[in-house]
């Protein structure tokens, strides 16, 4: 567990560890435990711990299960977790025009990131 990584997450959203630990509906001291490298979350408390710290999918891997990914395999699987979840915002509105609107919109600007990535190698 990259414990450095998620007390660092914890302080960037402004989150304590009595918030946390009330979160996962732990006691202080438990929650303690583990943040020390005492003792490993289940996997229950590390996606509800995620879901609490608003993490993507992967880093919750990353920092609960040390799974390393590229930048490329990151970006795609954040941009898959954002699609399903304006995928199931528009749902609720029916409108599916606006999402195929706001995918090209993202697919046009990863192509345009990647373009200017290799050029910059290239020179």
């Amino acid at each position: 567990m990259d414990l450095k990584r998620l007390k660092d997450m914890i302080q960037e959203r402004g989150k304590t560890y009595a918030d946390c630990s009330k979160a996962i509906g732990r006691s202080m001291s438990y929650f303690s435990s583990r943040m020390n490298g005492k003792a490993n979350f289940s996997l229950d408390e590390m996606e509800e711990l995620g879901n609490y710290l608003s993490m993507y999918d992967y880093e919750k891997q990353e920092i609960f299960l040390d799974v390393k990914f590229t930048q490329e395999e990151r970006w795609k699987m954040r941009t898959r977790e954002c699609r399903n979840k304006i995928i199931a915002e528009i749902n609720d509105m029916e409108n599916i025009v606006v999402l195929d609107t706001i995918l090209s919109m993202v697919t046009r600007l990863h192509r345009e990131e990647q373009e200017k990535r290799q050029r910059q190698v290239a020179e």
